[in-house]
């Protein structure tokens, strides 16, 4: 290794997470190198609703990120509608405007932003496999192929499913509880509904919940999640409910498959966990920085992407990345709060559906 190829931080992970964590660091001045196992533009399963959270801390430290979001990859929403047993239960709106958008969009929106910095630059694909300290206190990650690539620091943003902790000597993940939820994009001719749809399902008795989710003029993202601690056939229960649940019925009458339906898993968080190690932060996802109750994960990795960011310039500033403890304490005291809150409701959830 050279110095030349010494990067001060690499991100494992280019979804919005990653990006947001590049945008800061790059825009401080800091060499930065984002890896990805894909190739972009891809597809990412998930609901597509962007959290007002998100788009608060964007317009507030980027705006003109948020401003191209909003016009290039958002489809505004004016409110929601949630159904329970084919009953409405609930309605409104948002104090800020809301807006889907496809992840294959958002993200590349979000990455593209990243890229335009001159000293940050994509590695993609490379599957990461082994990351490892070296004697000098520098990061060695070799992907698949056994390419290397060298850092300072590292930002770990690969999302659940790719877990280090045990390489970089901390804790693995609870795997004791997980979500699981999957989607499909329909179309139909005629325009839809600026309104995000929530349905309770009669038919199931899992805790969860099916989404009827606007991403276009005639396109939505259709949608269908639960929580279990057994195995579950998650396509099956959704042309289930699609079939037998009337309410949902009627809202996709005369919708046409678009894609196939996907499904992946996510962490439940039941606890607080570290986020950091010295010269490492994890991120979004892999810090399990999971909202309980409704599975969304994309604020949470936004703002702890650029928390993250803060933390290395803090640490790059000061020449010590032994300890993150303020980025710790951001965790804890200004996401925590609604994700405790939010695995209570998840929990009486539960209960009430098992009792009906």
């Amino acid at each position: 290794m050279t110095t030349a190829q010494l990067f001060d931080a690499a991100i494992v992970g280019a979804g919005p997470g990653g990006s947001t964590a590049a945008l800061g660091l790059a825009r401080a001045g800091y060499k930065v190198v984002l890896i990805d196992k894909s190739s972009f533009p891809r597809h990412k399963v998930c609901g597509d609703a962007i959290p007002n959270n998100a788009m608060r801390l964007l317009q507030e430290h980027y705006p003109d990120l948020a401003i191209r979001i909003r016009e290039d990859a958002a489809c505004p929403i004016d409110g929601y509608q949630a159904f329970w047993k084919g009953r409405r239960i609930a309605q409104g709106s948002w104090s800020m405007q809301a807006i889907n958008s496809a992840r294959k969009s958002f993200d590349q929106v979000l990455l593209e932003a990243a890229l335009e910095e001159p000293n940050c630059q994509l590695a993609a694909p490379h599957r990461i496999q082994t990351v490892r300290r070296q004697s000098d206190g520098n990061w060695q990650l070799t992907d698949n192929h056994g390419e290397s690539f060298w850092a300072r620091a590292l930002i770990l943003a690969q999302g659940a499913n790719g877990d280090f902790r045990q390489q970089i000597g901390m804790p693995s993940m609870n795997k004791s509880q997980w979500g699981v939820a999957g989607s499909q994009y329909r179309t139909q001719s005629g325009s839809m509904p600026n309104r995000n749809l929530f349905f309770i399902p009669k038919s199931i008795s899992l805790p969860g919940y099916f989404w009827i989710f606007p991403v276009g003029e005639n396109r939505c993202n259709v949608g269908f999640g639960v929580i279990s601690k057994q195995p579950v056939k998650l396509k099956s229960l959704y042309e289930e409910v699609c079939q037998k649940d009337p309410k949902i019925a009627q809202f996709l009458e005369g919708t046409q498959t678009e894609t196939e339906f996907q499904g992946h898993k996510i962490p439940i968080p039941t606890k607080p966990i570290r986020n950091s190690a010295p010269g490492v932060l994890l991120i979004g996802d892999a810090a399990e920085l999971v909202d309980p109750l409704y599975g969304h994960g994309i604020d949470k990795a936004i703002i702890s992407g650029y928390w993250a960011a803060e933390a290395l310039i803090q640490g790059f500033a000061k020449k010590d990345l032994k300890s993150f403890e303020k980025y710790e304490e951001q965790i804890q005291t200004r996401l925590w709060p609604e994700m405790r809150s939010s695995y209570r409701k998840m929990k009486w959830l539960s209960l009430l559906t098992r009792i009906a």
